[in-house]
C-alpha cells in the first residue's frame, strides 16, 4: 500500500512529546505504551488540525499501531545519540525513562493539552485494555506477518473527511516536507 500523505518526522519534538507523557505519569513506562499513546496523539491531532504532532510514519504491527521512527530510536536506546536522546533513554529492553531535558520549547500550547489530555485518558488503563482499544481502532489490520504501512487517508475517510478535504490535507504535508527537507539540506 502507498502512503498518500507524507509527513515530516520531527525527531526532536517527538522527543520532547516522549518526555512530556514520561514526566506527567512519573516514572518509568513501557516501549509499547509510550509508542501507543504517541501515536494516538499523532492521530486525535491529525483529525483536529490536519497534521499529526510528530510527523512519523505510521506502521501496523503485531501489537497495534506503532510508530515507525520512535520505535526504532526506542529499540537503539543508549546507542541513540540524536535529537530523542536528548529527551528520552531506553531503560532496560521495554522501558522508557526521562533522559533529563524537559525543555519543551518545540511543543505548543495545543501539543502540551493533547498530549495531557492523551496520558489522561488512555494512561491508567490496564495493557490488555489498551492493547484492545489500539487494535480496534478502524485503520488498523492486524498483520499475518511483519508490519505494513498505515495511510492516513484511512483514517481521515473513517473519520468523514470528503476526499477534497483530505487532498488538501495531503498538498499542504507535501508542502511542508518538501521546506523541511530543503532547509535539513
Amino acid at each position: 500500500m502507498e502512503i498518500a500523505i507524507k509527513f515530516h518526522f520531527r525527531e526532536r519534538k517527538a522527543g520532547q512529546a516522549a518526555a512530556r507523557l514520561l514526566l506527567r505519569h512519573g516514572g518509568p513506562m513501557g516501549c509499547e505504551r509510550l509508542v501507543g499513546l504517541l501515536y494516538l496523539a499523532d492521530r486525535r491531532a491529525l483529525l483536529e488540525t490536519g497534521y499529526p504532532t510528530t510527523g512519523d510514519d505510521w506502521i501496523a504491527g503485531g501489537s497495534g499501531p506503532t510508530l515507525r521512527n520512535v520505535a526504532e530510536l526506542l529499540a537503539a536506546g543508549e546507542r541513540c545519540r540524536s535529537a530523542w536522546s536528548e529527551h528520552v533513554v531506553a531503560c532496560g529492553p521495554n522501558e522508557v525513562i526521562h533522559a533529563g531535558n524537559a525543555q519543551d520549547h518545540e511543543l505548543s500550547v495545543y501539543d502540551c493539552d493533547l498530549l495531557d489530555d492523551i496520558l489522561d485518558e488512555f494512561g491508567s488503563m490496564s495493557e490488555p485494555q489498551f492493547t484492545a482499544h489500539l487494535e480496534c481502532l478502524p485503520e488498523y489490520d492486524r498483520p499475518s506477518l511483519g508490519s505494513h504501512p498505515i495511510d492516513p487517508c484511512a483514517v481521515l475517510l473513517a473519520s468523514g473527511f470528503s476526499p477534497d478535504h483530505i487532498d488538501d490535507i495531503a498538498k499542504q504535508a507535501d508542502a511542508l516536507h518538501d521546506i523541511a527537507t530543503l532547509s535539513a539540506g
